[in-house]
């Protein structure tokens, strides 16, 4: 059953000229209730087409099915830090560093807060500047890398924020990985 699910995918994909931009990550899986799709595209700016088509089966499927539909971003710089204002224009006690992402020709720019606390956590550590931006452009990455149902949109949502519970998890890994093995 599932095995139909994935080809009539695939069908439709090659029907409509989607197929190149389709990545060999996505997911098909059946459950009890039904189907789940995560299908991930390599190109941002299909984003659109893949979601109508995948309205399309849904509307024909006799059976439930569930997905998203997300693209495969990459970070392509991390630029320098900049005052954070709060929504009613107040300074907030952060900088946010402008990151510019690229999926196939589309192109999303996001925003990641470093808190206070955050930066006075790698301070203690000794991590700064040109780190900072480092860590920025890694955790983005990391957050770009959940697939399913944690998946993270930067179209959607734009902004991200490290804090010092975040910037300790951080350290801490950093700090595993530096050391030898017992």
């Amino acid at each position: 059953m599932m095995g139909d699910m994935e080809t009539r995918f695939r069908q439709k994909l090659q029907d409509s000229g989607l197929f190149l931009f389709f990545d060999e990550h996505s997911q098909f899986l059946e459950f009890p209730s039904g189907f789940f799709v995560d299908l991930v595209v390599k190109d941002g700016t299909k984003l659109p087409e893949f979601r109508r088509l995948v309205d399309q089966i849904k509307a024909e499927a006799p059976e439930r099915l569930d997905a998203i539909v997300r693209a495969i971003w990459q970070v392509e710089k991390v630029g320098d830090p900049e005052p954070a204002y709060a929504a009613g224009g107040g300074l907030r006690a952060a900088e946010r560093y402008p990151v510019e992402l690229r999926s196939g020709t589309a192109h999303q720019q996001v925003w990641v807060e470093v808190t206070l606390l955050a930066k006075l956590s790698f301070r203690d550590h000794g991590i700064k500047g040109d780190e900072i931006r480092n860590i920025v452009g890694e955790f983005v990455n990391e957050q770009l890398e959940k697939g399913g149902a944690s998946h993270w949109d930067p179209v959607r949502t734009p902004n991200l924020e490290i804090n010092g519970d975040t910037a300790r998890q951080i350290v801490s890994r950093s700090l595993l990985l530096k050391k030898p093995a017992v």
